[in-house]
């Protein structure tokens, strides 16, 4: 009678784990949606005004003229991409054919040279221009372990002059990334595995299911896909964006995911 007893238990207990992991499953597919439909349920929206600047390693030569501009921060003078990384960001932001935000006025800032290192000078030239320019977001897909107080502070201007920042979490979990961890950024990471802080901006996207133009999964890409969502609820909201928070923009970002 005990056995009847305990199996049964057990049986029920394993029962409504079962129906709380599909409900789980069907909530999480139903606000992530696949690349390809988030892209067609967006693209009858207007962010003609909104403008995106990419921090990354330039753009290949077959983009150049797509683009609004570029410019390159590294003192190569090339504009070309040798690491093929900053294109899969702007495919991902602004190309005809896979662009989630394709209407938006996209500005290529190549900050790493031509075997992809970089300068800190090169970035806080290219966040200096940001603000000059009155761009309206920027999509950082780098990271690093080191809290540098000058880049902090350039990007802290950067907030306070109204431009909303996306970074990449580091690929490498181990560590507490920047400037992905600034108050002043949204940081950005995707897939289950990587370590979660409560005290930063990490905004998790499951990229699991997306393609582009090949698979592409990553904290780098799912960066790019937020700046684009953000282009739409800034393009589309009577408030400025210098007026809304980080926390704001995140709940904006969810709300437009859930609409899709």
């Amino acid at each position: 009678m005990k056995k009847r007893f305990l199996l049964c238990f057990l049986l029920l207990g394993f029962g409504i784990l079962l129906i709380y992991k599909v409900l789980l499953f069907s909530k999480q597919k139903q606000i992530f949606k696949t690349y390809k439909e988030v892209r067609e349920e967006l693209l009858c929206r207007n962010t003609e005004k909104v403008s995106i600047a990419i921090i990354d390693s330039g753009i290949e030569k077959k983009y150049l003229s797509s683009c609004t501009k570029c410019i390159d921060f590294t003192g190569e003078k090339i504009k070309y991409d040798y690491t093929g990384h900053g294109t899969k960001m702007y495919e991902i932001i602004h190309s005809a054919k896979f662009g989630i935000a394709p209407y938006t006025n996209v500005y290529i800032l190549r900050v790493t040279n031509s075997v992809g290192d970089t300068e800190l000078s090169n970035v806080i030239h290219a966040i200096k221009w940001c603000v000059e320019n009155d761009i309206n977001i920027i999509s950082f897909s780098m990271a690093t372990s080191d809290d540098n107080k000058i880049l902090h502070k350039e990007l802290e201007n950067a907030y306070k002059s109204g431009i909303r920042i996306f970074s990449a979490v580091s690929n490498t979990s181990c560590y507490v990334s920047y400037p992905a961890a600034y108050d002043e950024v949204i940081g950005v990471y995707s897939g289950k595995k990587q370590r979660f802080y409560d005290n930063y901006h990490y905004f998790f996207v499951s990229l699991d299911k997306f393609e582009i133009s090949e698979n592409v999964s990553g904290n780098s890409p799912a960066t790019a896909f937020c700046a684009a969502i953000a282009a739409y609820y800034l393009s589309n909201s009577n408030e400025r964006n210098k007026n809304i928070s980080n926390s704001t923009l995140l709940e904006k970002i969810q709300g437009v995911l859930e609409e899709c």
